[in-house]
């Protein structure tokens, strides 16, 4: 036997204010299940890879002989304060894009393209510091 679902005899704007509350606790009560949850977790990966993309261009930058091929990143490289800022900030805009379209295929797909890229780009360092003269 199939139940009917309980209807609440609340009016209708209670009930939508009873669901909204400070945006902190609706943040942390974000349902991470298939795409979502996906989205979230490679959110977290990109995170953390960019965090030691620039550790580690900070760390070739002080030992010397580094490069930087982003002209951006070139241009604030001698500044570590504009750097940092900089890298966040992009890491940051990019999160909460993602977040906010988290239940999109293009998000998810944009999210493994990153990551994939990021990847690649840890190989690369991992090589660059194992070539490294006296390493």
């Amino acid at each position: 036997m199939v139940q009917a679902p309980s209807i609440s005899n609340e009016p209708l704007p209670a009930r939508a204010a009873s669901r909204r509350g400070p945006l902190w606790r609706r943040l942390i009560h974000i349902r991470a299940t298939g795409r979502s949850g996906r989205v979230i977790a490679l959110v977290l990966v990109l995170v953390v890879l960019n965090l030691f993309d620039l550790a580690f261009t900070l760390l070739a930058h002080d030992i010397g002989g580094f490069e930087e091929r982003n002209p951006i990143a070139r241009l604030l490289l001698d500044h570590r304060v504009g750097l940092i800022a900089f890298k966040l900030a992009a890491v940051a805009s990019a999160s909460i894009i993602f977040i906010a379209f988290r239940r999109h295929w293009l998000a998810e797909a944009a999210c493994w393209g990153f990551c994939l890229f990021y990847i690649g780009l840890s190989v690369i360092w991992r090589l660059y510091y194992y070539y490294l003269p006296g390493s």
